[in-house]
């Protein structure tokens, strides 16, 4: 198992977990901000908006589409 962990940006972090055990790899997009009584609704309300659509995903339906044409790809989105 490898474990290599990239900061993109202040802030956001990727962490890449390969194994030859699995078929599948975890990719983890980590994004770390300040809590602040200011943004803590608008960062608590971020990941469940992203999973109902994008710009370029407008709803559920088309996202699903997508992953399934990645081969099954799946993401989840939580607040930690």
């Amino acid at each position: 198992m490898s474990e290599k962990q990239f900061e993109i940006k202040e802030g956001i972090k990727i962490h890449l977990i390969k194994t030859d055990l699995f078929k599948t790899n975890l990719i983890c997009v980590m994004i770390t901000t300040p809590l602040k009584r200011e943004t803590v609704t608008l960062g608590a309300l971020i990941p469940f908006l992203l999973k109902r659509g994008t710009q370029n995903y407008k709803d559920q339906s088309e996202i699903n589409k997508k992953l399934e044409e990645m081969y099954g790809a799946s993401y989840d989105l939580r607040n930690r």
